[in-house]
């Protein structure tokens, strides 16, 4: 999933120049500086401005939990997520990479429908830990009891699909991957390169992680007793 830089919520004066550009590329509202010269993010909340009255009394360089993180409202143009308290602005795809998500999101409904599981794109957060928030490119749930149709988070999916680009490559398959090994219920991590048309998998099995390298080849899903031929993924039809 392509990102940009990463904005750290609260900056003193001296070091506020990244996220005074961001706010002046908005057109959302911006909290005024807190104690020490601390500048807040320009980023819309439904209440905005008692959430710019408890920032100022925060301290400048605090990371935020998920669950403060969940509450903003980014509007529909941006994007973003949590990466170890620190939000991570999230640029678009490219047209290939759009394609390939909806030609695996299409293929995954057909195949489980019928079924307890529920496949979902990149709308849909996944929380992997107290201060981490990431948005797969796609996710297969299989619920719980206590599901609602209001939920914006997965904790616990049992599929996730990241498809690469040069921009994010390092990012997904070292930090990321190492995020979504620590989710309990998650069988299966799929990386997909376009570029190249090759796949890359993680299966859990044994009480340990089974690697497979880059290759062209269909993505198996033992957990869910499926498999997407590599030609349903890339093909241009």
């Amino acid at each position: 999933m392509p990102a940009t830089d990463s904005l750290r919520i609260g900056r003193r004066v001296g070091q506020a120049e990244p996220v005074r550009r961001q706010a002046a590329a908005s057109p959302l509202p911006a909290c005024k500086e807190g104690p020490g010269g601390a500048i807040r993010p320009a980023l819309f909340l439904p209440n905005h401005r008692a959430y710019c009255r408890q920032m100022a009394t925060e301290p400048a360089d605090r990371s935020l939990t998920a669950q403060e993180f969940l509450q903003i409202d980014f509007g529909a143009n941006l994007k973003a997520e949590l990466d170890n308290g620190r939000i991570r602005m999230v640029a678009g795809g490219t047209r290939e990479h759009a394609r390939i998500q909806a030609k695996v999101l299409t293929y995954l409904r057909v195949r489980l429908r019928g079924s307890d599981c529920r496949p979902y794109g990149s709308d849909l957060a996944v929380q992997t830990h107290e201060r981490g928030v990431r948005y797969p490119d796609l996710t297969i749930d299989c619920g719980s009891p206590s599901d609602q149709d209001t939920d914006k988070v997965l904790r616990d999916p049992r599929v996730i699909i990241e498809i690469l680009s040069p921009s994010t490559r390092e990012l997904d398959l070292r930090v990321k991957r190492a995020e979504y090994r620590e989710l309990q219920g998650v069988a299966t991590i799929v990386f997909i390169d376009p570029l190249a048309e090759t796949v890359s998998i993680s299966q859990r099995g044994d009480g340990k992680w089974i690697e497979t390298l880059f290759a062209q080849r269909d993505i198996d899903l033992p957990a869910l007793n499926l498999s997407i031929p590599h030609d349903e993924v890339f093909a241009r039809d």
